[in-house]
């Protein structure tokens, strides 16, 4: 399958097709990882959703094959690689969420990564996958988050007040509810094909509900 037909398994969800035509395909799986590159950043972040559930069902009866990705998806984070980094932070993040119990401890290869502003996002949105898979494994990057609401870029603030209503952090109460004013836009992939675009204010105006520390609705 060529790469317009990828993309379009890819932009109607239809996740099993995906995934059962990359595992029985290379080309397919290349196809994928070179969508964490494509100028469209809904299929930038529908790339890294399906190499999460390739790696995920890969895993069952190979690991070493999804560890084979994301050795291969680390180097690119590397200078010396010579290669392009996007899209490597959050597709390592989904594999690690649909299979925590393998591949937990490349959470923290990630880490240090988070400085790239083009990057950042990725990473938030890597703890939140793989929190909402293992709490326990997300508890140390709440100081990170924390710091990232008050980041420069409406997109890394946006992330990190989705992310902390998806993991209910009680303690970032305070710090959501003064951003609750912040009009800049910016989108955010939720996971699922759920691709949104809104207010930061709104962000964390819902992630506040989500908490259970306000009312639904907001002025954004």
């Amino acid at each position: 399958m060529n790469r317009e037909g990828v993309k379009r398994l890819l932009y109607e969800r239809d996740w099993e097709e995906v995934v059962r035509l990359a595992l029985i395909d290379r080309r397919v799986l290349r196809v994928l990882i070179g969508l964490l590159y494509d100028a469209d950043d809904y299929a930038h972040w529908l790339a890294i959703d399906a190499l999460g559930r390739w790696g995920g069902r890969m895993a069952a009866d190979n690991p070493e094959k999804t560890r084979d990705l994301i050795r291969r998806l680390l180097w690119t984070l590397n200078d010396e690689s010579g290669g392009n980094p996007w899209g490597a932070t959050g597709a390592i993040g989904a594999v690690i969420a649909a299979r925590p119990e393998l591949f937990a401890g490349y959470l923290s290869m990630i880490c240090p990564f988070h400085d790239d502003v083009n990057i950042y996002p990725e990473f938030i949105w890597s703890v939140a996958a793989v929190g909402s898979a293992r709490s326990d494994l997300a508890a140390e990057y709440v100081p990170f988050l924390l710091d990232a609401l008050g980041h420069a870029s409406a997109s890394i603030r946006a992330y990190a007040a989705w992310c902390l209503g998806a993991l209910r952090v009680p303690e970032a109460a305070a710090a959501l509810t003064a951003l609750m004013d912040d009009a800049a836009e910016a989108a955010v992939y939720e996971g699922d094909g759920v691709y949104r675009r809104r207010t930061v204010g709104a962000i964390a105006a819902e992630s506040l509900v989500r908490m259970g520390q306000a009312r639904a609705g907001s002025p954004n």
